[in-house]
Protein backbone atom coordinates (compact mmCIF):
# COMPACT_ATOMS: atom_id res chain seq x y z
CA UNK A 1 0.00 0.00 0.00
CA UNK A 2 1.47 3.43 -0.91
CA UNK A 3 1.66 6.29 0.87
CA UNK A 4 -0.84 8.78 0.52
CA UNK A 5 1.60 11.71 0.92
CA UNK A 6 4.33 10.27 -1.01
CA UNK A 7 3.35 12.15 -4.31
CA UNK A 8 2.96 15.43 -2.57
CA UNK A 9 6.22 15.31 -1.15
CA UNK A 10 7.50 14.33 -4.70
CA UNK A 11 6.06 17.28 -6.36
CA UNK A 12 7.89 19.39 -3.44
CA UNK A 13 10.85 18.02 -3.85
CA UNK A 14 10.95 17.89 -8.05
CA UNK A 15 9.79 21.99 -8.41
CA UNK A 16 11.37 23.61 -10.30
CA UNK A 17 15.29 24.87 -9.39
CA UNK A 18 17.25 27.56 -11.16
CA UNK A 19 18.71 26.14 -14.71
CA UNK A 20 22.22 26.08 -15.96
CA UNK A 21 21.73 29.26 -17.43
CA UNK A 22 20.04 31.03 -14.26
CA UNK A 23 23.31 29.78 -12.35
CA UNK A 24 25.50 31.13 -15.44
CA UNK A 25 24.02 34.58 -15.15
CA UNK A 26 24.33 34.64 -11.28
CA UNK A 27 28.09 33.84 -11.59
CA UNK A 28 28.91 36.57 -13.46
CA UNK A 29 27.38 39.30 -11.94
CA UNK A 30 28.93 38.45 -8.48
CA UNK A 31 32.26 37.91 -10.80
CA UNK A 32 30.99 41.29 -11.67
CA UNK A 33 31.29 40.33 -15.76
CA UNK A 34 30.82 43.95 -17.41
CA UNK A 35 27.98 42.78 -19.69
CA UNK A 36 26.11 40.65 -17.04
CA UNK A 37 24.18 43.34 -14.93
CA UNK A 38 22.91 44.83 -18.56
CA UNK A 39 21.41 40.97 -19.28
CA UNK A 40 20.23 40.55 -16.15
CA UNK A 41 17.91 43.88 -16.45
CA UNK A 42 16.95 43.16 -19.87
CA UNK A 43 16.05 39.64 -19.28
CA UNK A 44 14.25 40.44 -15.93
CA UNK A 45 13.12 44.27 -15.35
CA UNK A 46 10.02 43.43 -17.22
CA UNK A 47 8.78 40.48 -15.05
CA UNK A 48 10.01 42.28 -11.79
CA UNK A 49 7.86 45.60 -12.94
CA UNK A 50 4.68 42.87 -13.52
CA UNK A 51 5.36 41.71 -9.76
CA UNK A 52 5.65 44.88 -8.16
CA UNK A 53 2.22 45.85 -9.38
CA UNK A 54 0.82 42.60 -8.99
CA UNK A 55 2.00 42.41 -4.52
CA UNK A 56 1.22 46.40 -4.75
CA UNK A 57 -1.94 45.89 -5.67
CA UNK A 58 -2.64 43.04 -3.08
CA UNK A 59 -1.51 45.12 -0.31
CA UNK A 60 -3.61 47.92 -1.21
CA UNK A 61 -0.79 50.35 -2.79
CA UNK A 62 -2.46 52.70 -5.40
CA UNK A 63 0.85 52.61 -7.71
CA UNK A 64 1.54 55.30 -10.16
CA UNK A 65 3.95 54.43 -13.16
CA UNK A 66 6.52 56.97 -11.39
CA UNK A 67 6.52 54.74 -8.55
CA UNK A 68 6.58 51.61 -9.88
CA UNK A 69 9.56 52.78 -11.76
CA UNK A 70 10.95 54.07 -8.02
CA UNK A 71 10.48 50.46 -6.52
CA UNK A 72 12.23 48.90 -9.95
CA UNK A 73 14.82 51.35 -8.87
CA UNK A 74 15.18 50.59 -5.80
CA UNK A 75 14.80 46.31 -6.18
CA UNK A 76 17.80 46.86 -8.51
CA UNK A 77 19.93 49.06 -6.10
CA UNK A 78 19.23 46.66 -3.34
CA UNK A 79 20.67 43.96 -5.63
CA UNK A 80 23.81 45.87 -5.98
CA UNK A 81 24.42 46.39 -1.90
CA UNK A 82 26.86 45.33 -0.20
CA UNK A 83 28.99 43.53 -2.93
CA UNK A 84 25.98 42.33 -4.41
CA UNK A 85 25.37 40.00 -0.46
CA UNK A 86 22.04 39.79 -1.31
CA UNK A 87 22.81 37.77 -5.03
CA UNK A 88 25.29 35.94 -3.37
CA UNK A 89 23.22 34.44 -0.86
CA UNK A 90 20.45 33.09 -3.67
CA UNK A 91 21.55 29.43 -3.33
CA UNK A 92 19.59 28.56 -6.61
CA UNK A 93 16.97 26.10 -4.58
CA UNK A 94 13.85 27.85 -6.92
CA UNK A 95 14.12 30.18 -10.11
CA UNK A 96 15.69 33.18 -10.31
CA UNK A 97 11.76 34.37 -11.09
CA UNK A 98 10.87 32.88 -8.29
CA UNK A 99 13.00 34.54 -5.66
CA UNK A 100 12.62 37.83 -7.41
CA UNK A 101 9.49 37.79 -7.06
CA UNK A 102 10.00 37.15 -3.25
CA UNK A 103 12.15 40.35 -2.78
CA UNK A 104 9.16 42.21 -4.97
CA UNK A 105 7.39 41.54 -2.67
CA UNK A 106 9.53 42.36 0.24
CA UNK A 107 10.31 45.96 -1.43
CA UNK A 108 5.99 46.81 -1.62
CA UNK A 109 5.82 45.72 2.29
CA UNK A 110 8.38 48.10 2.44
CA UNK A 111 6.61 50.69 0.47
CA UNK A 112 4.02 50.06 2.63
CA UNK A 113 5.25 51.10 5.83
CA UNK A 114 6.96 54.23 4.38
CA UNK A 115 3.59 55.26 3.26
CA UNK A 116 2.14 54.43 6.17
CA UNK A 117 4.60 56.37 7.75
CA UNK A 118 4.17 58.96 6.02
CA UNK A 119 0.81 59.55 6.10
CA UNK A 120 1.17 59.48 10.09
CA UNK A 121 3.56 62.67 9.31
CA UNK A 122 1.99 64.52 7.29
CA UNK A 123 -1.54 64.49 9.98
CA UNK A 124 0.90 65.39 12.58
CA UNK A 125 2.43 68.61 10.80
CA UNK A 126 -0.98 69.59 9.85
CA UNK A 127 -2.06 69.55 13.02
CA UNK A 128 0.75 71.63 13.98
CA UNK A 129 0.09 74.19 11.09
CA UNK A 130 -3.19 74.45 12.24
CA UNK A 131 -2.28 75.27 15.38
CA UNK A 132 0.16 77.93 13.85
CA UNK A 133 -2.44 79.54 11.53
CA UNK A 134 -5.04 79.99 14.28
CA UNK A 135 -2.98 82.62 16.54
CA UNK A 136 0.74 83.89 15.62
CA UNK A 137 2.86 82.18 17.76
CA UNK A 138 5.94 79.65 16.82
CA UNK A 139 3.99 76.12 17.60
CA UNK A 140 6.85 74.91 14.92
CA UNK A 141 9.77 73.90 16.17
CA UNK A 142 12.90 72.80 14.29
CA UNK A 143 11.85 68.56 13.90
CA UNK A 144 7.89 70.07 13.65
CA UNK A 145 9.97 72.10 10.88
CA UNK A 146 11.47 69.33 9.31
CA UNK A 147 7.95 67.27 9.04
CA UNK A 148 7.00 70.19 6.53
CA UNK A 149 10.32 71.29 4.88
CA UNK A 150 9.91 69.24 1.45
CA UNK A 151 6.60 71.32 0.86
CA UNK A 152 8.47 74.43 1.09
CA UNK A 153 10.36 74.37 -2.22
CA UNK A 154 7.00 74.41 -3.68
CA UNK A 155 6.22 77.69 -2.12
CA UNK A 156 7.14 81.31 -3.86
CA UNK A 157 10.62 82.28 -2.81
CA UNK A 158 9.18 85.06 -0.49
CA UNK A 159 6.77 83.05 1.38
CA UNK A 160 9.43 80.71 1.84
CA UNK A 161 11.77 83.17 2.91
CA UNK A 162 9.08 84.75 5.55
CA UNK A 163 8.35 81.16 7.13
CA UNK A 164 11.99 80.32 7.91
CA UNK A 165 12.66 83.90 9.32
CA UNK A 166 9.82 83.48 11.70
CA UNK A 167 10.05 80.28 13.08
CA UNK A 168 13.77 78.86 12.04
CA UNK A 169 15.56 82.01 13.00
CA UNK A 170 13.02 83.33 15.72
CA UNK A 171 12.76 86.83 14.39
CA UNK A 172 10.19 89.62 15.09
CA UNK A 173 8.02 91.50 12.54
CA UNK A 174 10.45 94.35 13.23
CA UNK A 175 13.21 92.03 12.19
CA UNK A 176 11.57 90.59 9.42
CA UNK A 177 10.84 93.39 8.03
CA UNK A 178 14.27 94.98 8.45
CA UNK A 179 15.97 91.73 6.92
CA UNK A 180 13.58 91.76 3.85
CA UNK A 181 12.65 95.30 3.24
CA UNK A 182 8.94 94.79 3.80
CA UNK A 183 6.77 97.30 5.31
CA UNK A 184 6.46 96.36 9.24
CA UNK A 185 2.55 96.85 8.56
CA UNK A 186 3.14 93.90 5.30
CA UNK A 187 4.44 91.13 7.24
CA UNK A 188 1.74 90.08 9.84
CA UNK A 189 -0.67 89.56 7.07
CA UNK A 190 2.57 88.29 4.67
CA UNK A 191 2.75 85.49 7.18
CA UNK A 192 -0.55 84.50 7.77
CA UNK A 193 -1.01 84.00 3.75
CA UNK A 194 2.17 81.89 4.40
CA UNK A 195 1.24 79.66 6.70
CA UNK A 196 -1.93 79.25 4.80
CA UNK A 197 -0.73 78.30 1.37
CA UNK A 198 1.57 75.73 3.34
CA UNK A 199 -1.54 74.48 4.96
CA UNK A 200 -3.37 73.91 1.83
CA UNK A 201 0.27 72.30 0.28
CA UNK A 202 0.36 70.02 3.39
CA UNK A 203 -3.73 69.08 2.94
CA UNK A 204 -3.23 67.30 -0.33
CA UNK A 205 -0.18 65.53 0.48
Amino acid sequence: MHDSAQPRTKIRETEPLANDVERQLVQRLVARDVTAWASFVNSYQGFVAQQLRFHGGRLGIAMTVTQQDDLLAELFSRLLENDMAALRSFQFGCTLRTWLAVIARRVCLRQLRRQSREQAISAAARDRLTAVSSEPSRALDRDAWTLVESKLDQLKPTDRQILELFFLEGLDYQQIAERTGLSLNSVGPKLHRARQRLKKLLRFT
